[in-house]
């Protein structure tokens, strides 16, 4: 299956990095806010992306954007996924893309989904949605891209939705602390934020 990178601030930016990291013929724009990738055989590849905010696994490609429809469908791919969490209590969250809705119908859907978990078995916590996506730092903060969380993404792409698993999460602790720890600064010359470094380096 292919992956779906969500992109940064400046999508072309974004975007023009991807292409030069991994090559133009395995990069498809689907809207504004996500790139499809394929031709990926390992995933560290993603981690000195600078443009990129999170990297998710595609698991399915459905003939709809209606809301109660996709709910349904992500409690049927539910137990396979849970098949793949070890042990212990999971964190869950979900992020929407392009699609007509609202934070509290997300929300509402996220209860759904903890109760599916738990009926299969398995204690969760729900990251509560304030927009229609997790930023980077609720992802990170909440290690919903670590074995024992589970992000799941709704990307509208035409008529279809694109439901895809974050696998990578861009680290903006890193980031911030490389920023914070600067040896110097230069009024003058001025100031390169170190992610658009990164993704001008790429």
């Amino acid at each position: 299956m292919p992956f779906i990178a969500i992109t940064g601030r400046l999508p072309s930016l974004s975007i023009a990095e991807l292409e030069s990291v991994l090559g133009s013929d395995n990069i498809l724009s689907i809207n504004p806010h996500g790139v499809e990738i394929s031709g990926v055989d390992d995933e560290r590849i993603f981690t000195n992306l600078g443009g990129t905010q999170k990297v998710a696994r595609v698991l399915a490609r459905l003939d709809s954007t209606d809301w109660n429809f996709l709910t349904n469908q992500i409690k049927k791919i539910l137990p396979e996924q849970l098949a793949d969490i070890p042990e212990g209590k999971i964190t869950f969250g979900l992020s929407v893309y392009g699609l007509k809705t609202t934070p509290k119908a997300i929300n509402g859907t996220a209860l759904e989904i903890k109760k599916a978990i738990k009926q299969n078995g398995r204690s969760v916590r729900v990251v509560p949605n304030k927009g229609l996506q997790l930023n980077s730092a609720q992802v990170l903060h909440n290690k919903l891209a670590n074995p024992n969380g589970m992000e799941l993404l709704l990307i509208k792409d035409g008529r279809q939705t694109i439901l895809a698993r974050t696998v990578w999460v861009q680290d903006i602790d890193a980031y911030a602390a490389r920023d914070q720890a600067r040896p110097m600064r230069d009024a003058r010359v001025g100031m390169l934020p170190p992610k658009l470094a990164q993704t001008i380096i790429n």
